[in-house]
């Protein structure tokens, strides 16, 4: 919610200088606090990636493409979220000890941009995908790095999905836990310019009506899915053109 991203966000600041480390996740963050969000609308909220700093600076350098139906809901008496979808995929450059890395940050089901750039237009140095992935499409997330490496867009892709503990023993998790790091498994090649096997890639998703999921636990539960990753109907062919975030983000 918007205010409880609020609350987050000055907690994660505070958090990130004292103890001098660097966070990266999303919230769902308003005009105020995504001012160098290429391309934001001002009246809009976003669910925006934010990177804070051990050296106390807020970067928000990329949001959320494939919003799922129930965080666009804008009801009064809906889930509370009201996010709109974003239409860029953003390159990012990261110094990480005097070394500077070019970074494609994917929140969850952006993973789906893989069907709108060729891994060649995709080259970067690392992959960032954190997720709150359905039970099951973590591992389809994991299986797409995978082919994202071998097809050369980057040597390295790091994944995180956010996960559930039932309170009922017994009871399979919503969301399972992953905390990853892909490597390429042959030496660093040139990008493709094509995917080698894009049905495969194709076969990880699961597009369902945008009436059909009216919460997390709903999109979890969608009858069809069967471990694939859900996306909205009205995202799945939306456009999303590439750009670059400005700033150079020093951890």
């Amino acid at each position: 919610t918007a205010g409880g991203s609020g609350r987050a966000f000055a907690r994660l600041l505070h958090v990130a200088r004292e103890r001098r480390i660097n966070i990266v996740t999303s919230l769902n963050l308003g005009a105020d606090l995504i001012e160098d969000l290429p391309g934001h609308l001002p009246e809009q909220r976003y669910n925006a990636l934010a990177v804070f700093t051990r050296h106390g600076v807020v970067h928000v350098p990329q949001a959320k493409i494939s919003t799922q139906s129930f965080e666009m809901d804008p009801r009064l008496d809906g889930p509370g979220i009201a996010v709109s979808p974003y239409s860029r995929l953003n390159r990012v450059r990261l110094d990480v000890d005097e070394e500077l890395l070019d970074v494609y940050f994917l929140i969850c089901s952006d993973l789906h941009v893989f069907q709108h750039f060729t891994p060649a237009e995709l080259a970067c140095d690392l992959l960032v995908v954190i997720g709150n992935f359905a039970d099951g499409a973590e591992r389809n997330a994991s299986r797409l790095l995978g082919h994202a490496l071998e097809a050369g867009v980057a040597r390295t892709a790091l994944h995180v999905n956010a996960f559930h503990v039932p309170t009922k023993p017994g009871r399979p998790p919503l969301a399972r836990e992953v905390e990853e790091v892909l490597d390429a498994t042959t030496k660093q090649k040139k990008p493709l310019d094509a995917w080698p096997n894009p049905r495969a890639m194709r076969a990880g998703f699961y597009v369902y009506d945008d009436g059909a999921a009216d919460d997390f636990v709903s999109m979890c539960n969608l009858p069809k899915r069967r471990g694939r990753i859900a996306v909205p109907a009205s995202r799945w062919d939306a456009p999303v053109e590439r750009g670059i975030y400005p700033v150079t983000i020093v951890l």
